[in-house]
């Protein structure tokens, strides 16, 4: 009997995570038979297996020969096994104002989340509020939300911000240090403060 061949085997479809159906392998052609694939240990199919979620994948598939044709592969001895990945999609990050005046209270820069695939919500846990003048750094510590597996944060993930002095003097202070001076006064006049 005739074997029946390949012509074109199944190649691995990688990519970066972005919300939609992606096969995993490329089609693959057969003369006199038909490929058959499996993802991991799932049930064999002619249709190409489809993921959506960033992670690693196995697609097994064999030649299943028309009647009266051959095959060197079967279900029980696959023809090849193909490693996919869907690469997790990157966040940006952008930071606002980084300048604050004291006001007694904890304060910080906003994070906007930018790169996410719409119907997704990522929120991100940020630390390093601070209430004290001086210069300070928050810090992006993790991400949640809806497919928040399926991102990655970017390598910078901190922002610098200072905190600096209030101008407007407290109302308790207004005599405090403050100095009179006698230049230009003249006797029976109000001192200059």
């Amino acid at each position: 009997r005739s074997k029946a061949e390949v012509t074109l085997e199944p190649q691995a479809s990688s990519g970066v995570y972005n919300g939609k159906i992606k096969e995993l392998v490329t089609l693959g052609k057969a003369k006199n038979g038909t490929i058959y694939y499996r993802l991991g240990g799932g049930k064999w199919s002619t249709k190409i297996p489809q993921a959506t979620k960033a992670g690693e994948y196995t697609v097994t598939w064999y030649l299943k020969p028309d009647e009266n044709y051959t095959s060197d592969s079967s279900a029980a001895e696959p023809a090849g096994e193909i490693n996919v990945t869907i690469e997790k999609r990157e966040l940006e990050f952008t930071w606002g104002n980084n300048e604050f005046v004291y006001n007694g209270k904890d304060q910080c820069p906003e994070l906007t989340i930018g790169n996410v695939v719409e119907g997704d919500s990522i929120e991100a846990e940020v630390s390093g509020e601070a209430t004290a003048v001086g210069y300070h750094t928050a810090r992006v510590t993790g991400i949640s939300g809806t497919n928040a597996s399926c991102y990655k944060m970017p390598k910078d993930r901190t922002c610098q911000f200072v905190i600096t002095k209030a101008n407007t003097p407290d109302p308790s202070d207004d005599q405090e240090g403050a100095t009179l001076s006698i230049e230009g006064w003249t006797y029976g006049d109000t001192p200059n403060v």
